[in-house]
């Protein structure tokens, strides 16, 4: 009965901990031995505004013998996620628009997302009003206690890009030539760099990854709602009290040592003037432990920048009070396939 439980937690934490991963995948990229990638990463990161494509595809193969019909019908959102978007972000005035598209298992729907210091907003568009993401987070009931959106905290990034960075050596950095990448504004000529990694070594920064995720306080927040209602339930179907004590965000695993890394890729292009225009990391694995649901998994992720450093255009829309959904309006008019991932 405990695997059950755990699995539903598994359910949840999945997206999360993916999130979590590409901060750290795409930053590994950016660090390493040689000074041509130290230059590049400080001349990147210090770039106050950038516009940028980004891709994410993954493919999930999930046993779902043992689910609930509920559970079935989450777990097929995150079986194929798809997601593209074009995001214009202004670091230094804590501001960020993004125009995407998201496929969640067959189910594509376009948004925006505004997000201008402390404020965070989507707008979906066969929807009238804006959402408030501090609304729509309280609504799955997924972080009652807190007023602010739940972020991966900035010591935990830091520790994800030197677990990452390590990767990255004299030895495993190769240039392999110049590559012409097409952007919004024109052409750009680039060193094309590829990271040739062991896959035990990319196993173990997984595994060291999943703790760090796991164990920030944003995230065990978060994830604290879901674990409380599964606790709630299990004890009321007969799980001893030991058994439900298990049931913590710290015993979170989705990747451990029966995991096998069948292929991996990362790589990036510095363009002439020093940045980093264009990179990409492709990973497929299989082999997760023995009680996951989750068997193997395919990840892809391509982000190119077409601006850095540049005036950025940030047309905010004047929000008031009217515009945005209150609590009980969402309830009733916030899409199936928003209410499914976050309940």
């Amino acid at each position: 009965m405990l695997k059950q439980y755990k699995n539903t937690i598994k359910k949840g934490s999945a997206l999360v901990l993916t999130i979590g991963l590409i901060a750290g995948l795409s930053l590994g990229c950016q660090s390493n031995a040689y000074e041509a990638y130290r230059k590049a990463e400080e001349k990147t990161e210090g770039a106050n505004t950038a516009v940028y494509d980004m891709t994410i595809k993954m493919e999930s193969d999930v046993d779902t013998s043992q689910m609930t019909e509920e559970q079935l019908k989450s777990i097929n959102y995150l079986k194929q996620f798809e997601f593209k978007g074009k995001t214009t972000e202004d670091k230094a005035q804590k501001a960020m628009i993004s125009d995407a598209w998201v496929n969640l298992g067959g189910i594509g729907f376009d948004f925006t997302y505004y997000g201008n210091g402390d404020t965070h907003y989507i707008k979906y568009p066969v929807l009238k009003k804006y959402i408030n993401l501090e609304t729509l987070v309280k609504q799955g009931g997924t972080d009652p206690s807190s007023n602010t959106m739940p972020t991966i905290d900035d010591s935990t990034k830091k520790a994800l890009s030197h677990i990452w960075s390590q990767l990255a050596t004299r030895e495993s950095v190769k240039s392999v030539g110049d590559v012409i990448i097409a952007t919004d504004s024109g052409d750009i000529k680039a060193k094309h760099m590829v990271i040739d990694v062991p896959g035990d070594a990319i196993k173990k920064a997984m595994t060291d990854s999943q703790k760090i995720i796991f164990l920030d306080p944003n995230i065990q927040k978060m994830l604290q709602g879901q674990i409380e209602k599964i606790k709630a339930e299990a004890l009321k179907k007969g799980s001893t009290e030991a058994e439900i004590a298990e049931l913590t965000a710290e015993n979170l695993t989705l990747f451990d040592s029966e995991m096998n890394i069948e292929s991996y890729t990362l790589s990036c292009d510095i363009d002439a003037d020093g940045y980093i225009v264009q990179e990409g990391v492709e990973l497929v694995m299989n082999g997760f432990e023995k009680d996951s649901p989750l068997k193997s998994m395919t990840f892809h992720m391509n982000t190119v920048y077409s601006s850095l450093n540049k005036p950025v255009n940030l047309d905010f829309p004047e929000i008031t009070a009217d515009q945005v959904f209150t609590t009980e309006e969402l309830n009733q008019q916030m899409p199936s396939v928003f209410k499914d991932l976050i309940q």
